[in-house]
């Protein structure tokens, strides 16, 4: 069953509105290029300085987002610091299920880089000036040109727990920069097109998420979704209820794409409920995997997502 067209209206309405709300219009320093030939390099284009980002003390992070059987995680890697040394550092965050589509979690990563750099410059690094690589043409075009008149591109980042949309910590993040004299761009660049730091941006977030998959199990599909309180009294703050409407909206995902209907109704758990068979079979499993072997426990462990 595709999305009816006032369903998506309703939802493009929302987030063009959130969007204005969190940038006011502003725009950020992003470059995307309008066309690629699969020819030209990055390097080539007109509006590009190679030398933004080779000269000492810039920060340079490459990210990038995956959603894989319905959750969503952000990475981002970079080299350093300090700036001599040659290993890549990564950090990921994770969004859980039916929280958003590929474009925020590719958003998320972006905010999540140019949170990195203030953490640096915080705990004491020098960095004179921050490069961030997306391979994300449409997230970046919005970031550079602000969003069309319907509204399609208005992308917030996924769903947080606390309510709040990576593009207004992204938002923050880059103002925090400009003010302490750092400042910022963000490129689109072509993605598997042999980067070292695009793949290795690629690996890790997939990574993570196969990791976040695997700690959090198979998605349970309710039609009854119950909206947090604190999202509800973030709506309630703001005068509206686009939060509370968006998360019913994406937790819907399943139910869109699956042809069962829509699971916009909202109501409390009841006491009495009893697990699903389906949960209680996931349960099961779970209580098995404390048999892992140290080995395999190890492993997922050097997957979990790291805050810095």
């Amino acid at each position: 069953m595709a999305l009816s067209d006032d369903l998506l209206e309703a939802h493009h309405v929302r987030t063009r509105r959130s969007h204005q709300a969190i940038t006011g219009g502003q725009l950020l320093n992003a470059i995307s290029p309008p066309d690629w030939d699969n020819q030209e390099t990055i390097e080539q284009l007109h509006d590009f300085n190679p030398k933004d980002y080779t000269r000492p003390y810039t920060a340079v992070f490459y990210c990038d987002g995956s959603h894989k059987q319905w959750y969503l995680a952000s990475s981002i890697v970079w080299l350093g610091p300090p700036e001599t040394t040659h290993t890549w550092n990564n950090r990921s965050r994770w969004f859980g299920s039916n929280t958003g589509q590929t474009a925020d979690a590719e958003l998320a990563g972006i905010d999540l880089a140019l949170d990195e750099a203030v953490r640096q410059i915080l705990n004491g690094y020098r960095i004179d000036r921050v490069a961030v690589f997306c391979d994300n043409k449409a997230v970046v075009d919005m970031l550079e040109n602000g969003v069309g008149p319907q509204g399609r591109n208005a992308f917030l980042g996924p769903i947080t727990e606390d309510g709040v949309w990576p593009l207004q910590s992204l938002y923050r993040n880059a103002d925090w920069l400009i003010q302490n004299d750092v400042p910022y761009t963000i490129y689109w660049m072509l993605g598997h097109s042999d980067n070292l730091g695009n793949d290795e941006a690629d690996w890790v977030v997939k990574a993570q998420n196969d990791a976040q998959i695997y700690n959090s199990g198979p998605v349970d599909v309710n039609r009854h979704v119950r909206v947090p309180e604190h999202l509800l009294r973030l709506d309630s703050r703001n005068g509206n209820s686009d939060l509370e409407n968006e998360y019913l909206h994406r937790k819907s995902a399943p139910w869109f794409r699956s042809g069962l209907g829509l699971c916009h109704e909202r109501s409390p758990p009841s006491p009495r409920r009893q697990p699903s068979s389906r949960r209680q079979s996931y349960s099961n499993g779970r209580r098995r995997t404390d048999s892992r072997t140290p080995t395999s426990r190890r492993l997922l462990d050097s997957y979990r997502p790291t805050y810095g």
